[in-house]
């Protein structure tokens, strides 16, 4: 492995000796791409967001041979902070204003940047039609282009990237512009990966075609040239100030020193202009180093040293991401703040000086502005105007000279005008703008949907459900820690009796569960409930062993010597570990024969602890414990015979609890490169608001029987049905499809080992599925047992992302933004404050060092965009400010109870009283278990589409780590859902409340919008009219609320055609499947609402099924549902 700051070498030989290994489809989609570019091309590493790799990626181009070895094999790179980290391309990027060589003649590459329609427009603008036909790149998106030319040496040095703004919006919200690329810069080549169309690739050509580049016309060059002074011949001499000489006399250094002295100062408080002036400075002479460092002082940032330090690191060229850095660009930046030669008769440099130290006093021009404004007809600015104009300056996307130009301007002009209280605000502003983008936002919703997330046991568990949820209800605990102690002692307690045979290898019956939860949200309660009966096993194996072990001493103390063979000394079965050390459990492990074990801890960072047993430390312990995930041998030698062993397989299954703050003690390396994350299944308790419920735990008279059934099962092989199987083909290439391109190491790591967990949670359904019916096939996997594993490993992987995202070390903005709203929830329910929240989370502190913002200050920002997002409240009481996060009610099923909660489904009759929204259930009797659904009459089978099924896939699919998981698990029901989403969506009948989350809403909307015929762009036009927005993406929950309301209430067109009733009425059919949990009479009153309200129905009909026994047996009208049994 090579860093970038290593700047290694790697020759094609090289590259051609490192070991081979299975590439995915991407890697070899790159690594082809590579081989249709030239040898020479420069280079840069990419994520799948498009987003370079590397510090000081801008002076470190890759050459082909270093991206394809990095692309096969990865990469060590290092980010800004310095941190080392493993890196696999998704892609590489053209730097432009390098050289390659074109038939042995040096040719500089250059990028027009066409940034959609507007940008098109503006490039014929400019152009005047002259846009010479060249090799162009695509992400696929309308009018978006990458053009490629060549540039000769004649010009290359004069150049600099140019962004030339077209005033308009595109269809995300964003300015657009056309930007002329160069220096510092880089464009996506095809086929790198796009994170919203899936790649990029050739516009109008097939490849890369040097031949087929043309050289970059006249208008392109002219609007990238910049204006450097010509600079006289230096003649060495002193340090000095300029006196009155004529122009010819003036050396190099006389004209910078003058050119500096009419620097404005804000200039030393931007770092890309103070290093500017350092680079122009050193450029010149050694000598004015000094002068570099006198005018730095007047900057608050300052730091005694740092020029010093900086000066040294200056290239002699003067090249720079930024372009060649000479004389001429501290000249350019001296006029730009109202330099005039001294020279000119108009005005001595000394009255420049004067005129530039005036003071705005009552509208007068103040201080060092230089800005020419007539003081007699100036205009104060107020402080909301200013606010208004600084964010529109801010959003224009100017170059940063024309910015800071406009601002500094405007600021002259404001009542605001103290430098430093202007700055304060432009700062702020610019935190809401550039720190959190519309693609954070969106990432953030996903975030909170995960971290909403609950797992419906009625759907995936339905032999235990009630069970399940009325002890969680008793025991006043989230569920799903009763099925995390519970499944991992399952899968122990079937030990190696049974294996699941996928036929290349066997699935083990071995689990590792974690639960992330506070100290106090009940992970001992759940954990003593499953336990209990386990322990009492134990307790039996103890006695049953001291017995045989007292058998066994008699026989021995009474066997003549030398007479007979010694019988072998009896083992205890271990059905639990508690406290124990690695060492020990793989010993008895060894013991156990067929049987299999759980190691169960309240707190597993004890156990963690517990592993520098070994000699050589926590390495090798750590290694024992990994290779028993998959039930592999261990062999140990020991000086006494009697603590060596050796173990050809293991069956050890783990359940334990961690307390969020101890996750990285456990958890010290955050890539995880061991992969013992990986191995577990993370689950959060959610906190339940203490209560007491009288009750009797239904499980603790159940488990124990469970228990002895699975104890004596027989020794065999499970395999999956052929429809199983051919199902877990397709979810086995989604899941790697989508692992391998998840940038998250540890992410990374856990998805390709999800499979393996997917199937480990099949066979443990399983094997309860067969234990409650004895019907069921025990050796043959069935694919509906297959299909609730998914559900659960949805819940697995959305809970994965929120506990790296709260508990790791990262400074993704979403991921902090998830942390304060997190935080603030669970924490802080009376508001957590801008001191609170950056000393908990020190990512806060090293991104508002990042933008050389005060941290407090930075963090109120940050509760400002989290209020504009709708996830909160800010409130301000004198210098105090905190942030009062609000939490979205789930969703509503039609009959007013909470969906998927542990309430929702719990029985009625072990119902405490509350008087929490999210604790009541409207009817007293529970969800109906025998299912009705209502399908088109089509080629398709009849399948029962359920409510919020691809909820979280929904939310996954705008971020960089979505695994389409649940694309594959409902495969057959999507055909149906696309034939009931063809026409307009309005039902006449009563309609269900109002579902309170981001992806029902957008639903809602969809089905409104094509009820009233509206495309994408009249919803645009209107959001834009409306909220200044271009789309949905972009609004507050509460303008998306208020968006609905406004469809609703608009009238329903006229149907005009035979067509238009046929697409209604399908619409309605697949509105009708989402209500399959409503009771009997609510289903005909929707069915008979909608045959009503259609006249002359289509040939079309819809046909009810109810369940019997696993199949679906038709209904012929409406007249026999109501003859059906009301159900409870």
């Amino acid at each position: 492995m090579f860093t970038r700051n290593s700047n290694p070498s790697i020759d094609q030989e090289q590259a051609k000796r490192q070991p081979t290994k299975t590439l995915s489809a991407l890697q070899q989609r790159l690594i082809k791409g590579l081989d249709l570019l030239p040898d020479d091309i420069p280079l840069c590493l990419l994520n799948g967001k498009k987003a370079p790799q590397g510090r000081d990626w801008q002076n470190r181009p890759y050459t082909k041979a270093e991206v394809e070895h990095a692309i096969a094999h990865g990469i060590e790179l290092e980010n800004s902070s310095g941190k080392k980290y493993h890196f696999y391309p998704q892609g590489y990027g053209l730097m432009p204003g390098r050289p390659i060589t074109v038939n042995g003649e040096k040719r500089y590459l250059l990028i027009v940047d066409q940034d959609g329609t507007s940008a098109k427009r503006k490039i014929e603008e400019l152009s005047g039609g002259d846009i010479p036909e060249t090799v162009k790149t695509t992400s696929g998106r309308p009018d978006r282009c990458h053009l490629i030319f060549y540039v000769t040496s004649e010009y290359a040095p004069y150049l600099r990237t140019k962004k030339i703004p077209t005033g308009e919006l595109g269809e995300d919200g964003k300015p657009e512009h056309v930007e002329l690329l160069w220096l510092g810069r880089q464009a996506v080549l095809p086929p790198s990966v796009h994170p919203l169309t899936g790649s990029y690739q050739y516009f109008d050509c097939e490849f890369f075609d040097i031949t087929k580049i043309a050289y970059a016309p006249d208008w392109v060059i002219e609007q990238m040239l910049f204006d450097p002074e010509p600079e006289p011949i230096s003649i060495p001499a002193p340090t000095y100030t300029p006196i009155s000489r004529t122009n010819e006399q003036w050396t190099a250094i006389d004209w910078a020193l003058s050119y500096l002295n009419a620097l404005n100062s804000y200039r030393a408080d931007d770092y890309d202009d103070w290093l500017a002036v350092g680079m122009a400075l050193h450029s010149i002479d050694d000598s004015l180093l000094t002068e570099w460092d006198a005018w730095s002082r007047s900057s608050p940032k300052y730091k005694p040293g740092e020029c010093e330090k900086k000066w040294k690191s200056f290239s002699s060229s003067g090249n720079s991401s930024f372009g060649k850095i000479t004389i001429g660009t501290l000249g350019q930046m001296a006029k730009q703040d109202g330099w005039r030669s001294p020279f000119e008769k108009s005005a001595s440099f000394s009255d420049k000086k004067k005129q530039s130290d005036r003071v705005i006093q009552n509208g007068a021009v103040m201080g060092d502005s230089r800005i020419n404004i007539d003081d007699h007809n100036l205009d104060i600015i107020g402080i909301a105007a200013t606010v208004a104009t600084v964010t529109e300056i801010l959003k224009t996307g100017f170059p940063d000279w024309m910015e800071i130009h406009k601002l500094e301007t405007l600021r002259v002009k404001s009542e605001l005008n103290n430098k430093q209280a202007f700055y304060a605000l432009v700062n702020g502003i610019k935190t809401q703008l550039d720190e959190v983008q519309p693609e954070d936002e969106i990432r953030l919703r996903a975030l909170i949907d995960w971290h909403n997330a609950e797992l419906n046991f009625h759907k995936a568990l339905p032999s235990m459900a009630d069970d399940i949820l009325h002890d969680a209800s008793i025991l006043n605990i989230d569920p799903i820690g009763i099925w995390q102690y519970l499944f991992p002692a399952v899968l122990s307690l079937a030990g190696k009796r049974v294996n699941l045979d996928v036929g290349s290898h066997f699935i083990p019956a071995i689990a590792w569960t974690a639960l992330v939860a506070e100290s106090g949200a009940g992970k001992t309660r759940a954990e003593n409930l499953v336990t209990s009966p386990m322990k009492q096993l134990q307790q039996s194996a103890r006695e049953r062993f001291q017995a045989e072990l007292e058998e066994w001493e008699e026989t021995i103390a009474n066997q003549e010597k030398g007479k007979g063979k010694k019988p072998p000394k009896p083992v205890e079965r271990k059905y639990l570990f508690d406290i124990a050390t690695i060492q020990a459990v793989m010993k008895r492990q060894s013991e156990q024969g067929l049987n299999g074990s759980l190691w169960a801890r309240d707190e597993l960072v004890g156990m963690f602890q517990s592993f520098n047993q070994f000699n050589k430390g926590e390495s090798e312990a750590i290694s024992c414990l990994l290779a028993s995930w998959d039930g592999g041998s261990n062999q140990v030698d020991r000086v006494n015979q009697d603590d060596s062993y050796f173990t050809n397989t293991t069956r050890l299954s783990i359940a334990g609890g961690l307390q969020p703050g101890i996750f990285q003690k456990a958890f010290k390396d955050p890539n995880d490169p061991q992969g013992l994350q990986a191995r577990f299944l993370f689950a959060t308790m959610k906190p339940q608001k203490p209560k007491r419920v009288k009750g009797f735990c239904l499980l603790s008279e159940k488990l124990p029987f469970l228990y002895e059934w699975l104890d004596t099962l027989p020794e065999g092989k499970i395999k999956l049905s052929i429809e199983a199987d051919q199902y877990y083909d397709k979810l086995y290439e989604v899941i790697g499809e989508q692992a391998f391109n998840t940038s998250m190491p540890a992410i990374r790591a856990w998805m390709f080992k999800l499979p393996a967990q997917l199937l480990r949670i099949a066979l443990g359904l399983h094997l309860i599925e067969c234990y409650h019916d004895r019907t069921r096939p025990l050796w043959t996997l069935q694919k509906d047992t297959l299909e609730r594993a998914v559900l659960f490993a949805q819940y697995y992987r959305s809970t994965f992302h929120i506990v790296q995202t709260t508990a790791a070390d990262t400074d993704d903005i979403s991921a902090i933004l998830l942390q304060i709203w997190d935080k603030a929830i669970t924490r802080h329910p009376e508001g957590i404050s801008t001191r609170d929240a950056y000393r908990e989370i020190k990512a806060i502190q090293y991104r508002a060092k990042d933008s050389r913002r005060p941290v407090g200050a930075y963090t109120a920002d940050l509760f400002t965009r989290l209020e504009q997002m709708g996830k909160g409240t800010v409130i301000r009481k004198g210098r105090q400010i905190k942030f009062v996060a609000t939490l979205a009610l789930p969703p509503l099923t039609p009959d007013g109870s909470a969906c998927g909660s542990a309430e929702t489904e719990r029985s009625r009759s072990f119902k405490p009283e509350s008087t929490h929204l999210s604790d009541r259930v409207t009817d007293s009797e529970m969800v109906v278990k025998p299912t009705v659904s209502i399908v088109a009459d089509n080629k398709l089978s009849p399948v029962t589409v359920e409510e919020n099924t691809n909820s979280i896939t929904q939310a996954l699919s705008s971020s960089e780590e979505a695994i389409a998981i649940s694309e594959v698990a409902h495969s057959e029901s999507a055909a149906e859902e696309e034939v009931a989403q063809v026409g307009a969506e309005k039902v006449i009948a009563p309609s269900p409340k109002p579902i309170h989350t981001y992806e029902s809403i957008t639903e809602e909307i969809d089905i409104e919008m094509r009820r009233l015929g509206w495309d994408k762009s009249t919803g645009r036009d209107y959001l834009e009219q409306t909220y200044g927005k271009r789309s949905r993406q972009l609004l507050t929950d509460e303008e998306m609320s208020d968006f609905l309301n406004h469809l609703k209430s608009l009238p329903t067109p006229e149907l005009e055609t035979q067509q238009n009733v046929d697409n209604l009425v399908v619409g309605r059919s697949y509105l009708i499947q989402r209500i399959v949990g409503a009771h009997l009479d609510l289903r005909v009153e929707w069915l008979e609402a909608i045959l009503e309200s259609v006249p002359n129905p289509p040939q079309q009909n819809f046909w009810l099924f109810r369940v019997e026994n696993g199949q679906n047996v038709p209904i012929h009208g409406i007249e026999e549902v109501r003859s059906l049994p009301h159900l409870p």
